[in-house]
């Protein structure tokens, strides 16, 4: 692993009692608040390296999106991939409760460094 960030930010609770699926944050949301928070990181690597930068993937990882009253943590892992140099940056989002916290979503980006393109 190359580094890890973390940043906490707080999503301010919208509503309370029980869960429905507008009280939800959806897989969209989750993928711009990742973009937003690490978008100095992201485009960063892509300058420094001059090489594409592409979202290989993102998903859910639970059986259904955080709830909006919670607040979420976001946390970034940087990998050299292999022995070409090409990058890897897990991006993960942790619902945070008092007691509890639980990952929701993950993105993977790739930085294609040993590409000629």
């Amino acid at each position: 692993m190359i580094h890890q960030t973390e940043k906490i930010s707080i999503y301010p609770p919208e509503t309370s009692g029980p869960i429905s699926a507008d009280q939800q944050y959806s897989l969209l949301e989750l993928l711009k608040i990742v973009e937003c928070e690490y978008r100095n990181q992201l485009s960063e690597l892509h300058h420094r390296y001059q090489k594409p930068l592409t979202l290989r993937d993102v998903e859910l990882q639970n059986q259904e999106p955080a709830p909006r009253n919670q607040k979420l943590v976001v946390r970034s892992y940087v990998y050299r991939k292999d022995k070409k140099g090409d990058i890897e940056i897990r991006i993960f989002v942790h619902s945070t409760g008092k007691k509890t916290e639980r990952r929701v979503a993950k993105a993977i980006y790739t930085l294609n460094v040993s590409s000629n393109g």
